[in-house]
């Protein structure tokens, strides 16, 4: 029976070990660069992903995969780690995304005497806090808004080859390289006054040249300004700051 215990914790050991080196080895691979010709295929993906599915943001929100049914099939016959690699090549955006709304805007008037001017400023970090704001922005619009329309008038894509990837970069933080503009405009009525409201705003997303994954979106523009109830309120649901 001893020698049975044993061979039980001699087998449970190389278990442990074997998972610590598959892990280590699995993670060597999720931060190495890929070649410059899938990442123009991974940017190329996410652009076309963006143009498909910001138009339907009031019914669907964020999508954060590339949508690829006929690839399913070969499910059965790929391994746990492939699968997990084209699960992660499917996907859009950045564990480590960044999100930041700094329009140069006017400040708005003092609600309160004795304190500073409310500027409509923040930001927020994560993939899963990115997807779950954009839910609740949409939410928020849906409840404010009936009739409402999202179009994308402009896109741009600006190159940016003369950044290069830096040697000591942290494992798992994105190097932005590409950048790409969209002037999006949003029109709905307002569920209270049914006065017609347009919303003019340009995005810049930046893509990570590790992954081709969109690391950043900052908001450059807005106009008009929205009340300051609603931004004031934005900040304490993503817990960013400026």
């Amino acid at each position: 029976m001893r020698a049975s215990l044993v061979r039980g914790g001699v087998h449970a050991a190389r278990s442990v070990e074997h998972l610590r080196l598959f892990s280590a080895s699995h993670a060597a691979l999720d931060v190495r660069k890929v070649p410059e010709h899938e990442y123009q295929v991974r940017v190329g993906a996410a652009i076309r992903h963006l143009r498909a599915t910001l138009p339907q943001f009031m019914e669907r929100a964020l999508v954060d995969r590339e949508e690829n049914g006929a690839s399913d099939a070969l499910a059965p016959y790929l391994s746990t780690y492939a699968l997990m690699a084209r699960a992660r090549a499917s996907r859009i955006y950045h564990p480590d995304m960044h999100f930041r709304f700094c329009p140069p805007l006017p400040q708005l008037p003092e609600s309160l005497p004795g304190k500073p001017p409310f500027k409509p400023a923040f930001s927020l970090r994560g993939r899963q806090v990115y997807l779950m704001s954009a839910k609740w922005l949409r939410w928020t619009l849906r409840t404010l808004f009936t009739e409402t329309h999202i179009r994308i008038e402009q896109l741009s894509l600006l190159p940016n080859r003369a950044s290069a990837v830096a040697v000591d970069a942290a494992p798992g933080r994105p190097v932005p390289r590409d950048e790409l503009l969209v002037r999006i405009r949003f029109r709905g009525a307002s569920r209270v006054s049914g006065t017609l409201r347009d919303y003019s705003m340009v995005f810049r997303y930046r893509f990570d040249r590790m992954s081709g994954m969109i690391c950043e979106h900052y908001v450059d523009q807005m106009m008009p300004i929205p009340g300051s109830r609603m931004w004031q309120a934005l900040p304490r649901l993503g817990r960013g700051g400026v």
